[in-house]
């Protein structure tokens, strides 16, 4: 029996081989599959097409600065990326960073520990805190109209 043969866990040389995701149309592909959030990024996974190896594809929005604000954050993600989905990615899979402003001045540590903690628990699992406000109703006083609505329920303007 060949050493390849027993079911020990990996050592750290061997690891999963991760590629860049390049294509448009792959992190279009990924924008319907759920996202994790954590304090410096957003963790969208999903099935991709290259078998044997992961994807990561980082994407940076203007908001978050100039051009040198944005491409340190992108070699922060990526530098992360390759370290944790190496050892905790599934072959096949692919995985896209989308950077938050937070991402600039955590602390390494921070961000290679919420993306093994979003690459290792179940999917679709958050901390409390963690989940999308976008659907969160407004409080019932509110919506009846507040106090200071003007005659057709609108508040006044200034």
């Amino acid at each position: 029996m060949s050493p390849a043969d027993t079911d020990t866990p990996q050592d750290s040389d061997t690891s999963l081989p991760v590629r860049s995701l390049k294509k448009r149309a792959d992190f279009l592909r990924l924008r319907h599959h759920r996202g994790t959030g954590f304090r410096g990024f957003l963790l969208v996974a999903g099935p991709g097409g290259e078998t044997g190896a992961a994807r990561l594809g980082i994407t940076v929005t203007k908001k978050l600065g100039k051009a040198v604000t944005r491409n340190r954050i992108k070699r922060r993600l990526r530098a992360a990326g390759r370290e944790v989905i190496g050892q905790y990615g599934e072959p096949g899979h692919d995985y896209v960073l989308i950077a938050r402003p937070a991402a600039l001045d955590l602390p390494f540590a921070i961000l290679l520990d919420d993306l093994k903690r979003g690459l290792v628990s179940p999917a679709g699992t958050h901390s409390p805190g963690q989940g999308s406000r976008r659907h969160r109703k407004a409080p019932k006083d509110r919506q009846a109209g507040s106090s200071r609505a003007g005659p057709e329920g609108n508040a006044p303007r200034d």
